[in-house]
């Protein structure tokens, strides 16, 4: 019995472990990351899931980079928001929701009009 709850409490520090160092390095990784360079990521790996034209990979370019150069700039330092207070942290969690709907409602608009061009060939 003894044996497996040793067992269990170094799989549950291993997990936990692996998680937390998993969790830090993407963190160290996107910080030097550019909007530029992650609105080209994202583009290109939708380009390859939706089959994207030149075209409509540089449309989809500049709606994700309106919303990484938004996001970059509302970036606030781990220390600073510590320091915000309960209500503040909500108004920017609500921005930051609002943000993602209209960039969402964004693409859905054009990738239905997409789907509309390539239903009439």
């Amino acid at each position: 019995m003894k044996k497996i709850i040793v067992l269990i409490a170094l799989m549950v520090m291993t997990v936990t472990q692996a998680q937390e160092g998993r969790q830090g390095q993407r963190g160290e990784r996107m910080k030097d990351v550019s909007p530029q360079e992650m609105a080209t990521v994202q583009s290109k790996k939708l380009t390859l899931a939706l089959d994207l034209s030149d075209q409509q990979e540089k449309d989809v370019y500049q709606i994700l980079l309106k919303q990484a150069e938004k996001r970059k700039a509302n970036k606030i330092s781990r220390e600073d928001r510590e320091k915000l207070t309960d209500e503040q942290k909500k108004e920017a969690r609500l921005k930051m929701l609002d943000e993602k709907i209209a960039v969402k409602r964004s693409m859905k608009k054009y990738l239905i009009m997409i789907n509309m061009q390539n239903g009439k060939k």
